[in-house]
């Protein structure tokens, strides 16, 4: 037979039990929060941005600009100005009117107000950040030794605008495929 005694002693075991479990777990996510904040991931997409464009939806895939302005980047060409979301639509919108962008700037990925000519720029492909509209990010920096420092933070291959822009072109095929894919997923509700 159980005393009351027990039956106390048992109850504060498992209240000590359990408030070391609680504990133990609240340090674990404050660990893990400040982790990822020293880790270089930054908001991408940009959940409640600014207004960086009037153009508010990518004329290629339809994704807001807005909060994906960390990789946007604008051109012209022989139909005129234009605004995509990432190096990837720019390279799909280049493809299919069959001529080079020209005047082309970037957004700098850890400073989105600040575009730059892309000629000028220092790309980071295939780092940890997520991609936009690719699976292999390619994020625009101002000098060399930004895009080497990030690199070697969040891994990836620091590349020039023309390489980024011709990977870009060759993995329209498979990224086509793969938004198309997710697309439907969403309309069936999975």
């Amino acid at each position: 037979m159980v005393t009351n005694l027990q039956k106390r002693s048992h109850i504060a075991r498992f209240s000590v039990v359990s408030i070391i479990s609680s504990l133990f777990i609240l340090l674990s996510v404050l660990s893990l929060w400040a982790m990822e904040k020293d880790s270089g991931i930054i908001d991408h997409p940009l959940m409640e941005p600014k207004i960086y464009t009037s153009n508010m939806l990518c004329p290629n895939c339809g994704m807001m600009i807005n909060m994906w302005a960390r990789t946007r980047h604008t051109f012209t060409d022989s139909e005129g100005p234009h605004e995509t979301c990432s190096i990837r639509c720019l390279a799909d919108m280049s493809r299919k009117i069959g001529e080079e962008p020209h005047d082309v700037k970037v957004a700098l990925y850890m400073d989105p107000d600040t575009m730059i000519d892309a000629d000028n720029a220092f790309y980071v492909v295939g780092s940890s950040a997520k991609g936009t509209m690719t699976m292999k990010s390619k994020i625009a920096f101002a000098s060399e030794d930004k895009a080497k420092a990030y690199a070697q933070e969040n891994g990836g291959e620091v590349k020039i605008f023309a390489e980024a822009l011709q990977m870009a072109t060759m993995e329209i095929a498979t990224t086509r495929s793969v938004i198309q894919n997710n697309r439907m997923k969403k309309e069936m509700g999975r």
